[in-house]
């Protein structure tokens, strides 16, 4: 696994997320750094170590974000094992990416292209 991903995707934090309470504003924004890493394969395959390095913070902390999101509903969190039941993978979805992502169908306001009056 390579732990030393820099995406340069967007990210999109949705409205009923940033308006919740119940998260505080780092745990919104690692929403979005989960959002930008899900787009290149449709989920984040990276570790707390990664994202712990990223925050400069504990990797406890990124634990609790994890399952701050995911009780929820933001994200849901698939352990991929091997036949002896050890886990090989980590794969985190957003709701978003669980639907097909927002995809290049997708028009965004500055995306469209307007007729001019």
């Amino acid at each position: 696994m390579n732990q030393n991903v820099q995406p340069n995707f967007y990210s999109i934090i949705p409205a009923d997320l940033r308006y919740d309470n119940r998260l505080n504003a780092t745990e919104k924004l690692f929403f979005s750094e989960i959002s930008a890493l899900t787009n290149a394969l449709g989920y984040c395959y990276v570790g707390n170590k990664y994202f712990s390095k990223l925050y400069d913070c504990d990797v406890r902390t990124i634990t609790r974000w994890i399952k701050s999101l995911e009780k929820f509903g933001y994200i849901k969190v698939e352990l991929i094992r091997d036949e002896k039941q050890v886990i090989k993978e980590r794969r985190i979805y957003t709701r978003e990416s669980m639907k097909g992502g927002y995809g290049q169908n997708c028009l965004y306001p500055y995306g469209q292209k307007y007729p001019r009056e």
